[in-house]
C-alpha cells in the first residue's frame, strides 16, 4: 500500500521546486543576507562605499528574479472580462503573498516601539501616539499622510524609522499590479514589448523630472516593472542557460565582464540599485544642469538602474552557478532564498530587539555612515540572522504540517468514497480501513522543510 500510495503522492514542495532554478534561490539568499547585514552594520565611509558598489544589484535582481519567474499563460481569455479576471486573481494573490507578512510584521512593531517609548526609564519626547501615526504614516503612504496632518517615515530619528526598510516591500506591490497589466500583451511580440518598456521608463521619468511624488512611489514602480519585464525577456532568450552558447567559457566571460561594469557602475553612483539615488552621478548631472540653466537630469538615474539590474542580475547568477557546487552553502542560502519575504519581514522585529540588548541603535537610525566599525554590530546581525530562520523555520513547519493533515483529509475522502461503493463491507470495515489508511499515510507523506 505504501508504494501506491508515494506513486499517488505528489508532494506540492517538489512540484514547486522541479523547474526552479538553485542559483536563483542561492542568489536571493545571499542578497536577503546583504540586507539585514546593511540594516544592522553601519561601516565607515570607505568601507560603506566599496561594499554598496558590489551590493547595488540588492534590489533590482528581486524584480529582475520576480519577472523572470512569470509563468505565460497556455491561452489567454479572448473577452475583456475574462482578462480582468485573470488580471485581478494574479494580483489578489499576489497581495495576499507579500501584503500579509508585511502587515503582521508592521503590527508587531508598532507594539514594541509604542511599549518602548511608554517605558519610564526612556529619555524620549515621542509617545505611543506618535508610533500609531507612523505606523498609519506609512500605510497610507506620502503625500497623503503629509495632506492628512500624519507623521511620516523620517519625521523623528527614533524607533518607528523601523518602518523604513518596508518601502521596498511596498514598490514591489505596486509594481507587480503594474506589471500583471502589461505584460501579456508586451510579450505577443518584440515591438509591442519594447514599447511597453519605454512607456514604463518614460512614466517614471516624467513623474521624476518634475518632482511629483505619488502615493506608494507609484513614481518609481512603473521602472521597477519594467526591470520586471527585462527579466521576462531574458527568461525567453534563454540566457541562464548553457545549452545557449556555443562555448561553454562565453557565460564565464561575460560573467567576469558583467562584474567589473557592475563594479565601475556602483562606484560612479554607490546606490546604483536605487532609483532616484543619490550618488556621483546625480551631482554630475545636477551640475550640468545648473551650468545649462535646466532642471536636474536625475531622470536619466532610471534607464541608468534599468541597466544596472539587467548586467549585476545576470552576473548574480552565473556566480551563483559555481556557488551551489559548495553544499553547506547551497543549502544555507538557497533556504534563505526561498523564505526571503519571511525573512525580510521577521529580521525588522529581531533586529529591534537585538539593539534593544545591546543597547545600540539601529543602522537605518544612525545616518550613512558609522564613525568607527563597531564589532558587536556583527554579533547583532549573526543573532538577528539566526532568530529570522529559526521563527522562519517555524512557520515552515506549521504550514507543511497543515499541507500535510489538508492531503491527509483529501485522500481519506477518497478512499472512503471508493469503500462505500463496496456493497460487501460493512461500516465497520470502512472504518477500519479508513484508519489503516491513515496510519499508512503519516508515515508516507513527510513535513518537510522547504
Amino acid at each position: 500500500m505504501a508504494d501506491k500510495i508515494k506513486g499517488k503522492l505528489a508532494n506540492t514542495r517538489e512540484k514547486l521546486f522541479k523547474h526552479r532554478m538553485v542559483e536563483q534561490d542561492i542568489a536571493k539568499g545571499l542578497m536577503i543576507f546583504a540586507v539585514i547585514f546593511c540594516h544592522t552594520v553601519p561601516l565607515p565611509q570607505l568601507a560603506d562605499t566599496i561594499l554598496r558598489s558590489i551590493l547595488g544589484m540588492v534590489i533590482p535582481f528581486f524584480f529582475f528574479i520576480s519577472g523572470y519567474n512569470y509563468k505565460e499563460p497556455e491561452s489567454l481569455p479572448d473577452t475583456f472580462k475574462g482578462k480582468a479576471g485573470l488580471y485581478w486573481q494574479r494580483v489578489k494573490k499576489r497581495l495576499r503573498q507579500i501584503l500579509v507578512p508585511l502587515l503582521f510584521c508592521s503590527v508587531i512593531l508598532l507594539g514594541i516601539g509604542a511599549g518602548y517609548v511608554a517605558l519610564p526609564f526612556v529619555n524620549t519626547d515621542q509617545t505611543s501616539l506618535d508610533m500609531v501615526k507612523a505606523f498609519a504614516g506609512f500605510w497610507i503612504s506620502e503625500p497623503i499622510s503629509s495632506a492628512v496632518g500624519l507623521h511620516t517615515i523620517g519625521t523623528f530619528a527614533g524607533i518607528e524609522r523601523l518602518y523604513e526598510p518596508n518601502w521596498f516591500i511596498l514598490h514591489m506591490t505596486l509594481a507587480y499590479v503594474i506589471f500583471y497589466a502589461v505584460v501579456d500583451w508586451a510579450l505577443s511580440n518584440k515591438k509591442r514589448y519594447i514599447s511597453v518598456m519605454f512607456a514604463l521608463i518614460a512614466v517614471s521619468c516624467i513623474f521624476n523630472f518634475f518632482h511629483l511624488k505619488m502615493p506608494w512611489g507609484f513614481e518609481n514602480s512603473a521602472a521597477y516593472a519594467a526591470i520586471m519585464l527585462m527579466g521576462c525577456g531574458v527568461k525567453h532568450k534563454k540566457l541562464f542557460s548553457e545549452e545557449r552558447y556555443s562555448k561553454k567559457y562565453w557565460p564565464w566571460i561575460n560573467c567576469g565582464v558583467c562584474f567589473l561594469i557592475c563594479l565601475g557602475l556602483g562606484f560612479l553612483w554607490p546606490r546604483a540599485g536605487q532609483i532616484s539615488g543619490s550618488g556621483q552621478i546625480t551631482k554630475i548631472f545636477s551640475e550640468f544642469a545648473e551650468a545649462a540653466g535646466q532642471p536636474a537630469f536625475a531622470i536619466l538615474e532610471i534607464p541608468y538602474t534599468i541597466l544596472y539590474s539587467v548586467i549585476s542580475s545576470y552576473f548574480l547568477i552565473w556566480a551563483c552557478k559555481l556557488i551551489k557546487k559548495v553544499r553547506p552553502i547551497k543549502f544555507f542560502f538557497s533556504y534563505m532564498g526561498r523564505n526571503s519575504l519571511m525573512i525580510l519581514v521577521f529580521h525588522l522585529v529581531f533586529a529591534s530587539v537585538a539593539c534593544a540588548i545591546f543597547k545600540i541603535q539601529m543602522a537605518t537610525n544612525i545616518g550613512k555612515y558609522a564613525e568607527t566599525f563597531e564589532p558587536i554590530r556583527l554579533a547583532v546581525c549573526a543573532l538577528t540572522v539566526v532568530l529570522s530562520l529559526v521563527f522562519v523555520t517555524i512557520n515552515v513547519l506549521c504550514k507543511e504540517r497543515f499541507r500535510k493533515h489538508k492531503k491527509m483529509n483529501k485522500l481519506c475522502k477518497e478512499k472512503c468514497g471508493e469503500l462505500q461503493q463496496d456493497s460487501s463491507l460493512s461500516e465497520e470495515d470502512i472504518k477500519a480501513q479508513i484508519k489503516a489508511y491513515r496510519s499508512e499515510l503519516r508515515k508516507t507523506i513527510k513535513v518537510k522543510i522547504a
